[in-house]
């Protein structure tokens, strides 16, 4: 009688192919972010930055749309893609703290 509450699930069955993509050189470290754009002038640099920042905090939206259209999309592959923009932000958030400071401390010095 306690036999037939056991779920017959074939657990290694189910994940003998994933649909997350773990073939990375690296996993788990992020690309170095180059300026793609004019490197001759400092505003130049930043522009580029922000311009490649837009374009990686925009990318999850496009994969909820499709996810929400497409049942196909993986819904894992959603939420890495929303982490990731997510810890490219705060990283731009705190660079961008980390320079106002810098300039701050030349601005206050002494000369």
């Amino acid at each position: 009688m306690l036999n037939s509450f056991i779920p017959k699930i074939d657990g290694l069955k189910m994940m003998e192919n994933p649909k997350i993509d773990t073939s990375f050189d690296s996993p788990f470290r992020m690309n170095a972010v180059k300026p793609e754009q004019d490197v001759s002038s400092f505003s130049g640099v930043m522009a580029s930055l922000m311009t490649k920042l837009d374009t990686e905090a925009k990318k999850p939206d496009k994969m909820v749309a499709e996810a929400m259209v497409n049942p196909e999309v993986d819904l894992h592959d959603v939420a890495i893609a929303i982490n990731q923009s997510e810890l490219t932000l705060t990283i731009a958030t705190q660079a961008t703290t980390k320079i106002i400071q810098g300039y701050e401390k030349i601005i206050s010095m002494q000369v």
